[in-house]
């Protein structure tokens, strides 16, 4: 996260508020947890406090990233 740039898509199977800390400080449009990992609910309620979007898939962090970069998202 130390080059995220504000505004990017973190990619992740992280779902726990410390995520949710670190994309408030990178200033991450999202967090798209990979691998059909689920958010705390603790992560959940902080990230609407912090504006961040949560968002889920079953695929793996590469094909993940690799579906954002292709829809033109910042990773």
């Amino acid at each position: 996260m130390g080059r995220a740039k504000a505004g990017d898509c973190w990619v992740t199977v992280m779902g726990n508020v410390n995520a949710v800390a670190v994309a408030t400080l990178a200033d991450a449009a999202c967090i798209l947890l990979a691998e059909g990992m689920a958010f705390d609910p603790a992560a959940v309620e902080r990230a609407r406090q912090q504006g961040i979007a949560l968002l889920r898939t079953e695929l793996p962090v590469y094909e993940a990233a690799r579906l954002v970069e292709q829809l033109g998202g910042g990773l």
